[in-house]
């Protein structure tokens, strides 16, 4: 989104979600050999259903609000990170959605170390 945005995060809803997000998802879904961390609900059930079929696996970090709650509380107050308290739910609300809808691959328990995240993915 950053990127996308000329190097400044987007807050403006509209310019994220309807004009930001499907040029990346489509630039995304016309790739080889990528790995595309997202944490949030750009990505329809429509559209990780074509990925799939155009070979993406879908992973999950997985990892409870209450954890995600107190990490962002930790990136507010040392990393002066924006709170992004308020969309966490719907976040985990998404995940349980897109697991639900048989489209993961694979979940990743997002608390071992990262070094062990990594082996989990390249596996």
């Amino acid at each position: 989104m950053t990127i996308a945005n000329n190097g400044v995060y987007p807050d403006n809803f509209h310019l994220k979600n309807d004009i930001l997000a499907p040029k990346i998802i489509n630039d995304i879904l016309n790739k080889k050999e990528i790995i595309f961390f997202t944490n949030t609900y750009f990505f329809d059930l429509e559209q990780l259903r074509n990925a799939r079929k155009k070979g993406f696996k879908i992973m999950q970090l997985n990892l409870n609000l209450d954890k995600l709650l107190e990490r962002n509380k930790i990136r507010v107050e040392r990393e002066k990170y924006p709170d992004v308290s308020q969309w966490l739910e719907g976040m985990v609300e998404y995940q349980r959605e897109i697991f639900e809808a048989g489209l993961v691959d694979k979940v990743i328990d997002a608390e071992i170390p990262i070094e062990k995240i990594a082996e989990e993915i390249l596996d």
